[in-house]
């Protein structure tokens, strides 16, 4: 009985032990770093493991790149490009900027592009005669909700545009998005360290520290203070260095365009 109750003790005791522990920060303002540490950490005496405690970063994230920022369009005699400068656009944004090119040509609202607030896709109304080319190569279909495909209007559905002085001008068509926009592509983010395990993403093992969504506007700061740190097991018995790097749910990095990421992980023995 003794030992059972001294062994209950013990375990009691070494359950309520406050736990060695480490607490690092770290900056970055690429997707990905190196950081060497010295002197190296040394975790001979134990299984421990990491968890982040902390992590801020304004969302500079673009959702308007090269890969996908061109708009094509037929203007009734000529097909022409808008390539929109990279960029955190709203659609009303991107709108802004296929009017200044229409300007140019001294058409403006000859095409426009407005957001739907109540089925979460994109609508867009040409002149008669004016196509859409969203086939074309880094088109920004799929951010408007549109798949690959030529628009040339449907003519079951034209309208006719009445000007603020009740007089007709030319017919106009109009079609709505076939899927909800990807106005914000990216999902969730992942912070990696090459030296944590005991994560899943898609299936596979990953080196997942810790994973956020979203929740801000572009150019506002998200903060992360997780109330539960979700510790992962450290995979080495010596630090010497940590590697981190920022992928989203698809794997791809992540760029903050230059912006700094501050973020500080605790180090304790299980």
């Amino acid at each position: 009985m003794d030992n059972t109750i001294e062994s209950i003790l013990a375990k009691i005791e070494q359950n309520t032990r406050r736990r060695p522990e480490i607490t690092l920060e770290f900056k970055m303002n690429t997707n990905k770093k190196r950081f060497p540490i010295d002197p190296p950490i040394s975790l001979h005496d134990g299984n421990y493991c990491m968890g982040l405690i902390s992590l801020s970063v304004y969302n500079t994230i673009f959702n308007v790149t090269p890969k996908n920022n061109h708009f094509r369009y037929f203007n009734n005699s000529l097909w022409k490009s808008v390539f929109i400068p990279p960029g955190a656009y709203e659609i009303d944004q991107i709108n802004d900027a296929v009017q200044d090119q229409l300007e140019e040509e001294m058409i403006r609202n000859a095409i426009t592009i407005e957001a739907n607030d109540s089925t979460q896709k994109s609508d867009i109304t040409c002149a008669k005669g004016y196509q859409i080319d969203f086939t074309a190569e880094r088109s920004i279909s799929k951010l408007l909700g549109f798949n690959p495909q030529v628009l040339k209007g449907d003519t079951s559905r034209q309208k006719r545009a009445i000007s603020p002085r009740n007089m007709e001008v030319p017919t106009f068509w109009h079609v709505t998005s076939d899927k909800v926009v990807d106005i914000m592509s990216i999902g969730k983010i992942h912070l990696n360290c090459d030296k944590v395990e005991g994560s899943i993403l898609n299936g596979e093992p990953s080196s997942i520290l810790y994973s956020f969504e979203i929740d801000k506007s572009p150019g506002y700061k998200i903060i992360k203070n997780p109330e539960t740190i979700l510790y992962k097991n450290i995979t080495t018995d010596k630090i010497e260095a940590l590697h981190f790097y920022v992928l989203d749910d698809d794997g791809n990095e992540v760029d903050f365009n230059n912006e700094t990421i501050t973020f500080t992980i605790q180090i304790i023995r299980k």
